[in-house]
């Protein structure tokens, strides 16, 4: 259901509610294209949102609307009418962890239990339900009950990206559901941190993003980063505009549209910007994670000499490896000395001993973290320092 269909649904429920009942009739008869699953969802959806303002007359009629429709859809309005949910059912969950998100101040460990007790709903079922709520909600409120609203919806949108639990597919599209919802609120046209925290967690939601073709997840990542960068002014917000950058450069670095050696360049360029506000000294943990995504685009430049790029490479590796902490981050520092040891197997210097001296002590000390059970990419790391070594 997208955006544009649920306010059609909203626009003729609004119509139903301010003509007389006799009306209602002529109403559902010129506009039978409408008369479906989705709108007797939006018709729930605002007889709750009815009763929770306190308007029973609102409700009362939406209600009886609902019923008149199931009966004409043959849709048990009390059935499961997604895999495993009414929508009243899924309307109170979303309630609940929205209330919960905005009760606790967006804390996890509140909200991450009440989403584990509902991973039966976090479906496409919920996703309608969010789109539809939202859309409805929103346009019927101040503005600053909108605002405070689409915060708790980002903030919830932000945990079930992150949430380790469920299907990591269905989870990243209700979480771009809630950011592009949220964005009705939050405009380019504000500027406000808040709207560049939505606009860099939608671009990385598409960067991971499993639905749909990888290539266009991307592209649109890409289209979303790079109008933000048009808005947002250098100089009044450093650190906004150098994530972004990140950011983007995260985007061009996998591209798969495109010449593959342009896009490279480009990544190279967004993270050296991004590196001119993100210093070691004030973020270092975000500096070394750009420092090692720089380190990995050398590895895959096109351009430029060989040789020079892997030097590039093991500089950036290096400067990484100053701030990854191996007891705070074990698995990130472990990668990281993976990761150095390539660079020093493929180094074209004419000291071949040292090289692959540094070789095997990079990979001696990811070992001492990395095994089979917690290797990324299903153990290849694991295996391809193994057979190194042996």
């Amino acid at each position: 259901m997208n955006q544009n269909r649920i306010q059609t649904y909203i626009n003729l429920i609004q119509e139903l509610l301010n003509s007389p009942t006799e009306r209602a009739d002529k109403i559902l008869a010129t506009n039978q294209e409408l008369l479906d699953k989705g709108l007797l969802q939006t018709i729930i959806m605002m007889a709750q949102t009815s009763a929770e303002k306190g308007n029973q007359e609102a409700q009362e009629l939406l209600l009886t609307f609902a019923v008149e429709l199931s009966e004409k859809l043959e849709i048990s309005i009390t059935e499961n009418t997604s895999i495993t949910a009414t929508p009243l059912e899924y309307l109170i969950f979303l309630t609940q962890v929205l209330q919960a998100t905005h009760e606790s101040k967006n804390d996890p460990q509140i909200i991450y239990p009440i989403l584990q007790e509902n991973l039966n709903k976090l479906d496409q079922g919920l996703l309608e339900t969010f789109q539809t709520w939202a859309t409805s909600t929103l346009v019927e409120i101040k503005p600053e009950e909108a605002h405070s609203i689409a915060a708790d919806i980002v903030n919830f949108s932000n945990q079930i990206q992150e949430f380790p639990l469920g299907n990591k597919a269905n989870n990243l599209e209700i979480a771009i559901t809630g950011y592009r919802t949220a964005l009705t609120v939050y405009n380019n046209a504000s500027k406000t941190h808040h709207w560049v925290s939505i606009i860099n967690n939608l671009g990385t939601a598409y960067l991971n993003r499993i639905y749909g073709d990888k290539s266009v997840n991307i592209e649109q990542a890409i289209e979303i980063y790079q109008p933000a960068l048009k808005v947002i002014d250098r100089k009044d917000s450093p650190l906004d505009w150098a994530i972004i950058q990140s950011n983007l450069g995260n985007a061009y670095s996998h591209r798969i549209e495109g010449d593959k050696a342009k896009n490279i360049e480009q990544s190279i360029v967004a993270y050296q910007r991004a590196l001119e506000i993100i210093t070691q000294e004030n973020f270092p943990q975000q500096w070394a994670a750009i420092q090692n995504n720089l380190a990995n685009t050398y590895l895959t430049r096109i351009t430029g000499k060989v040789g020079e790029n892997i030097e590039l490479a093991i500089d950036a590796y290096q400067k990484a490896l100053q701030v990854i902490n191996q007891e705070e981050k074990p698995l990130d520092w472990a990668v990281t000395q993976s990761n150095l040891g390539n660079a020093y197997l493929n180094r074209m210097t004419e000291n071949v001993e040292e090289n692959i001296e540094q070789v095997i002590a990079t990979y001696q000390q990811a070992l001492k973290i990395i095994n089979r059970e917690n290797s990324p990419n299903n153990g290849q790391i694991f295996k391809k320092i193994w057979v190194m070594l042996t």
